[in-house]
């Protein structure tokens, strides 16, 4: 009984979000660099442009990202930025992450992360009360530290 009641609620959530046409947002690594050196290593930025291409606000609760400047270590965070996502809008955001060695200049990056995103109002309910984990948008990119 519990299982049926579930399953159909789960299609319940499917269908209900297919049919008000719930996207996932577009997320676009725009550009990696090395903002500020020191002797025993660097602050890396990354740039992120987010596209919602749906007609309701996501706010973002949460992104979770990595930064691995090739022999020089990796970085993971997960930051919470208060951000929302307006409408049929974009969002520009940057993300800092500390490195330490010398000499990054012109050192392989690889950057991978998830933007995670939280509907508004009845739809987070149902979304909350069913389990359904909440829409996220994933990100890579691998490039040359200047």
């Amino acid at each position: 009984m519990w299982m049926t009641r579930t399953a159909c609620l789960s299609l319940l959530v499917i269908a209900f979000t297919g049919c008000i046409g719930i996207q996932r947002p577009d997320v676009e690594v725009t550009g990696v660099r090395l903002d500020e050196v020191s002797p025993g290593g660097g602050r890396v930025l990354v740039d992120l442009l987010v596209t919602n291409p749906n007609d309701e606000e996501l706010p973002m609760p949460t992104v979770s990202y990595r930064v691995d400047v090739v022999g020089a270590g990796e970085f993971e965070f997960t930051d919470r930025p208060y951000a929302a996502l307006p409408r049929n809008g974009q969002v520009q955001l940057t993300l800092p992450a500390a490195v330490m060695g010398t000499n990054l200049t012109g050192k392989q990056v690889e950057v991978d992360g998830v933007l995670i995103f939280e509907p508004q109002g009845e739809l987070r309910r149902v979304f909350y009360d069913n389990y359904v984990p909440l829409p996220r948008s994933r990100f890579s990119s691998v490039g040359v530290l200047e």
